[in-house]
């Protein structure tokens, strides 16, 4: 999920005029510059130590099964963050194809590893483009963000259930309460439509941090995976650092109680997760790029910044 990268940006972007929305979202160099190298740092101090915690275990991984999870993982996460898009084009008056919105999300993922706006500067040059302009964009972006929050918290909830029970009743309860205030704002039905995307977003993180932690020899459980998914979903929330580098490994760690799992343990996981996801990641672009398939798709919306 990339829409919430940095709703605080999208804000500020509604109020600016619509016929440069790129212009809107972007921030001063120099602060992208130290919020990059900031999070590189907190990423590569905060992995060495979790990693050689690891290797002081005696644990090895499974690179094969940690690559396998990356490949089907990650262009799933891109597909349903297309499939996100499409509602969310819907909603400011646009009928684009799955095709369309694919590239867009394959190019706002890898724009979302990029100092700050990333993600949200890509997305929001797409759905600006529709009749209701820049407004409506940013609108129906902060509403999947929030929707995304709500539902991934309600669904954490119920994986914690058993090992934490007071977590797991106030993440449900807030994750519901977040989903209600998000459909009173915007209507159930975009609200409605947004929900099962989101749900098959969650399970899809879910899935692939069950088959990373079973690479690393920690035992493929739900309550074990449901902090890192947490973790993962804070850490775009606020945005400050591209892609939450650094800061979801840290939240990995933090939220490590709710479960078993050891914080040392859960940064391993979180940070071999990034590592191998963001590779291909990059893989995928590059094709992309060389085979002239993003190209093709992205021709009749024009240059980036184009007026709505």
């Amino acid at each position: 999920m990339d829409c919430q990268v940095s709703i605080s940006s999208a804000r500020s972007a509604a109020s600016s005029s619509p016929v440069a929305p790129t212009d809107a979202v972007r921030t001063p160099p120099a602060v992208r510059a130290v919020l990059a190298v900031v999070g590189v740092v907190i990423f590569i101090a905060i992995a060495w130590w979790a990693v050689d915690d690891y290797r002081q275990r005696g644990l090895d991984a499974n690179v094969w099964l940690l690559a396998t999870a990356a490949l089907i993982g990650t262009p799933l996460a891109v597909w349903l963050n297309g499939l996100e898009l499409m509602v969310l084009s819907r909603a400011t008056g646009q009928e684009p194809s799955m095709s369309q919105a694919s590239a867009v999300s394959l190019m706002a993922s890898c724009a979302n590893v990029l100092p700050l706006p990333g993600s949200i500067l890509v997305r929001t040059w797409f759905l600006a483009r529709g009749p209701r302009g820049l407004k409506a964009a940013v609108s129906v972006q902060a509403i999947a963000g929030v929707t995304f929050v709500g539902v991934t918290a309600a669904v954490v909830g119920v994986l914690l259930v058993a090992a934490s029970p007071w977590a797991a009743a106030g993440l449900i309860v807030f994750g519901t309460a977040t989903c209600v205030v998000a459909a009173k704002v915007a209507g159930w039905r975009l609200v409605a439509r947004l929900i099962r995307v989101e749900a098959a977003m969650a399970a899809s993180e879910i899935g692939r941090y069950l088959v990373v932690l079973h690479a690393l020899g920690l035992g493929a459980r739900f309550d074990r995976a449901a902090p890192l998914v947490l973790a993962n979903v804070l850490s775009t929330v606020v945005g400050v650092f591209p892609a939450g580098l650094g800061v979801r490994e840290v939240l990995s760690g933090l939220l490590s109680y709710l479960s078993d799992l050891e914080a040392a343990l859960a940064v391993t996981t979180s940070a071999a997760d990034r590592m191998a996801t963001t590779l291909v990641l990059g893989v995928m672009f590059a094709l992309a790029s060389v085979t002239g398939w993003r190209q093709r798709h992205l021709h009749d919306l024009g240059p980036v910044g184009a007026a709505s």
